[in-house]
C-alpha cells in the first residue's frame, strides 16, 4: 500500500512540474521582454543617470539647455547618443497642457532607424521606457520632435540606463544641412490618410519629410526651421490682404519658440553652434497665394534678396540651394531673378536654384494638397542628387524647368 502511495505521489509531482512548465512556456512569459527587463534591472539595481548636456549627447537642430533639461521646439530637433544597455528611461517634459487637443507635441524615439516610440504627449511630464533587449552591442538613439514649433515645445530631462557604461554623443557627420521652409518641410498632414481631413500635430511627421530623408541618405546632420503657412513676403492668404506677420524673418534668429522662456538671450540662436555646408531654402509656396500681380511679385523678389543676405551673413561658408516644389512653383522665376540679382550684387557664386520635383500627380497628396510620404521620397531623391552634384563638382545648374501654376 505504501509503495502504491509513493508511486502516486511521484506521478503527481511529475505531472505538476510538467503542468507548471507548460503554463510558463505557453504563456510566453519566461523569456518575454518584460521578464528580461526585470532580470537586467535586478542585476543592476541602481540605474545610472545622465543629464542631456553635450558631454553625453549631441543636440540635433536648435535646442536650449536650461536647468538640466534640453528644450526643443523646431521640427526634427532633439538629441542623439550612443549607448550599450538592455533598456533606458528618459524623462520628457512639455508644454502640452497649454495646447489645444490638436496642437500637442508629437515626439519619436528612434533606435538604429527603428521607431520604438512615436506618440503625442498628453502630460507635461512623463517617463518613457525603451527596451533594447533585441539589440546587441552599442546602439544609436535619437529623440526628436515630429511636430512643428508653431504649436508646442518639449524638453528632454534625465536619461537613466541600466549599465555603468557611459552614454556618449555621436560623432559629427561629414555634411551639415540647414533646411528653411514652410509646412512642406515640417511634414504637415503627412500621416493623415484622409486627404479631406483636418490638421492636427498628430499627423505631422518630420521623419517622413524630404528634408529628413535627404539628410539620412547623405549621412548628414540637419537643422530645420519650418513654419506652416509662412512665406518670405507674405504668409498664406485667402483674400487680397498681405499676411506680413507670417514671414520667416520673424523667427529665423530663434533658438526656440517656447513662450515660457522669459530670458531673451536663451531664445536667440547662436549660429556658431551649427555651421552648415548647405542651406536649403524652400519658401514661396504660401507667398504665391498673395503675389498675383507683377507689383507683388517684384516685392517678393526684393524680400527674397533680403533673406539671402541674412542667410549668407549667418552662414558664410554654406552653399545656398533655393528650391520650390511642384506643389506650387508659380514664383520660381521670381526666385531665379532674386538669385541672379544676389550673385550680381555680391559676386557670390555659391548659390543655385531649382524646382524640386515631388511628382504629386503620381505620388499623391494628403490634407490641404500637401505632398504624401511617397511624394516626399521623390523630393528627397531629387534634392540628394542636387547636393551630391555640388559635393562632387562644386556647382549645380538646373535644367530648364516648366513652371506649374496651381
Amino acid at each position: 500500500m505504501k509503495t502504491i502511495s509513493k508511486a502516486l505521489i511521484s506521478v503527481f509531482v511529475v505531472l505538476l512540474i510538467a503542468f507548471v512548465g507548460y503554463c510558463i512556456f505557453s504563456s510566453g512569459n519566461l523569456f518575454s521582454e518584460d521578464t528580461l527587463d526585470n532580470f537586467y534591472q535586478n542585476r543592476t539595481p541602481h540605474l545610472v543617470s545622465y543629464e542631456p548636456d553635450e558631454q553625453y549627447v549631441r543636440p540635433i537642430g536648435r535646442t536650449v539647455f536650461k536647468d538640466g533639461i534640453r528644450w526643443a521646439s523646431f521640427s526634427g530637433s532633439g538629441i542623439e547618443f550612443n549607448c550599450m544597455a538592455t533598456h533606458f528611461d528618459v524623462l520628457i517634459h512639455s508644454d502640452t497642457s497649454l495646447q489645444t487637443s490638436s496642437h500637442k507635441p508629437r515626439i519619436a524615439v528612434i533606435v538604429n532607424d527603428d521607431v520604438l516610440f512615436d506618440e503625442v504627449l498628453t502630460e507635461d511630464e512623463q517617463n518613457i521606457h525603451i527596451s533594447l533587449v533585441d539589440y546587441s552591442g552599442s546602439v544609436n538613439v535619437r529623440i526628436i520632435k515630429q511636430s512643428e514649433s508653431m504649436f508646442s515645445s518639449f524638453g528632454i530631462g534625465t536619461i537613466r540606463i541600466n549599465e555603468k557604461r557611459k552614454i556618449r554623443p555621436t560623432s559629427d557627420k561629414p555634411v551639415k544641412i540647414e533646411f528653411i521652409g514652410d509646412s512642406i518641410t515640417a511634414g504637415y498632414g503627412i500621416d493623415e490618410e484622409n486627404r479631406y481631413g483636418y490638421f492636427t500635430t498628430a499627423t505631422e511627421n518630420f521623419s517622413k519629410t524630404y528634408a529628413y530623408l535627404t539628410a539620412k541618405e547623405l549621412n548628414a546632420q540637419y537643422s530645420a526651421v519650418a513654419f506652416s503657412g509662412y512665406g518670405v513676403l507674405s504668409g498664406a492668404v485667402s483674400g487680397g490682404q498681405i499676411n506680413s506677420e507670417a514671414t520667416i524673418f520673424k523667427h529665423y534668429d530663434k533658438a526656440i519658440t517656447n513662450k515660457s522662456f522669459e530670458n531673451e538671450e536663451l531664445t536667440v540662436w547662436d549660429n556658431t553652434k551649427f555651421s552648415p555646408d548647405f542651406v536649403v531654402i524652400n519658401l514661396g509656396t504660401n507667398d504665391a497665394t498673395y503675389c498675383r500681380t507683377n507689383e507683388r511679385r517684384n516685392a517678393f523678389v526684393s524680400e527674397y534678396e533680403k533673406l539671402l543676405d541674412i542667410v549668407r551673413e549667418k552662414n558664410p561658408n554654406a552653399y545656398i540651394v533655393c528650391v520650390l516644389t511642384d506643389v506650387n512653383n508659380s514664383l520660381f522665376t521670381s526666385i531665379e531673378t532674386a538669385v541672379e540679382n544676389f550673385k550680381e550684387n555680391t559676386g557670390d557664386e555659391r548659390i543655385t536654384s531649382s524646382i524640386l520635383y515631388f511628382n504629386m500627380a503620381e505620388n499623391g497628396t494628403v490634407i490641404d494638397g500637401h505632398p504624401s510620404a511617397l511624394a516626399n521620397q521623390s523630393g528627397a531623391e531629387n534634392l540628394t542628387e542636387i547636393i551630391r552634384t555640388i559635393l562632387e563638382t562644386g556647382t549645380y545648374t538646373a535644367e530648364e524647368s516648366t513652371t506649374i501654376v496651381q
